[in-house]
């Protein structure tokens, strides 16, 4: 399924899936963005503040065995993260963040991008990123 989180049912009907991934827009969270909509935290932004509900929403229903979020590096230190990390944990997940560098995984620009990890014990181990190109021949 490839949607916006909002337009998921939730609740009973929601489809159970092993992993979840979602990137919450950085428009309030990314220093050009807060500048832009003159903002003093990520959570002030009008469409993307709150979407970190609408995630931990949908991983406490669909009980996902990883869900991961992306979002730009100061992300780290927002409130909405504070509250991402304190759910998952209530929720029985481990937590495994880093910071990856885009053009290591192959995007066009070296772009940093934080990366919240959470599994559910058992799941798999923690490894360091690695880069792609020492994979490839």
């Amino acid at each position: 399924m490839c949607a916006d989180v909002r337009d998921v049912q939730r609740g009973t009907g929601t489809p159970e899936c092993d992993l979840f991934v979602a990137g919450i827009p950085c428009t309030g969270a990314s220093r050009a963005g807060k500048a832009k909509n003159k903002l003093n935290s990520a959570e002030q932004h009008p469409s993307a503040g709150s979407l970190f509900i609408d995630f931990l929403d949908f991983v406490r229903y669909s009980n996902p065995v990883m869900a991961i979020v992306e979002n730009v590096p100061d992300y780290q230190t927002s409130t909405s993260m504070e509250v991402i990390r304190s759910v998952l944990k209530s929720l029985g997940y481990r937590l495994f963040e880093c910071i990856l560098d885009g053009a290591v995984f192959g995007a066009f620009e070296s772009r940093s991008r934080m990366a919240l990890v959470a599994y559910t014990e058992g799941a798999f181990e923690p490894f360091e990123p690695f880069e792609l190109s020492a994979l490839i021949e």
